[in-house]
C-alpha cells in the first residue's frame, strides 16, 4: 500500500496517524504532499514511492505479510454483528 492521507484543518487528523501506524507495522508507505513543492515535485516523489513498491518483489511480499492485528478482522466483524443481533432478539 502507498497512503496519501488527507490533512490539514479539514480533517481531524487520523488519516495520517493512521497511515503512519500502517506504514510503522511495516504494511505501507506514507506520501504526504509538501505544500511548498508544485504538482510536479510532488508527482515526481510519489513516483519514487511507487517505483520501489513496483521494483521489489520482497518488499510487497515484506508489505502483504506485515501482521497488523492480533485478531482476525473478519471474524470479529462478524461475531460482533452476531452478537448485536442476539442482544436485540432477547
Amino acid at each position: 500500500m502507498i497512503l496519501v492521507p488527507l490533512r490539514g484543518s479539514g480533517t481531524r487528523g487520523d488519516q495520517v496517524e493512521n497511515a503512519e501506524l500502517f506504514e510503522k507495522m511495516g504494511a505501507a508507505l506514507t506520501f504526504i504532499p509538501s505544500d511548498s513543492n508544485t504538482l510536479q515535485k510532488n508527482a515526481s516523489a510519489l513516483g519514487v514511492l511507487v517505483a520501489i513498491v513496483a521494483e521489489s518483489h520482497d518488499r510487497r511480499n515484506e508489505m502483504a505479510a506485515a501482521k497488523i492485528s492480533d485478531k482476525d478482522a473478519a471474524l470479529f466483524i462478524a461475531e460482533e454483528i452476531v452478537n448485536r443481533i442476539n442482544k436485540g432478539s432477547e
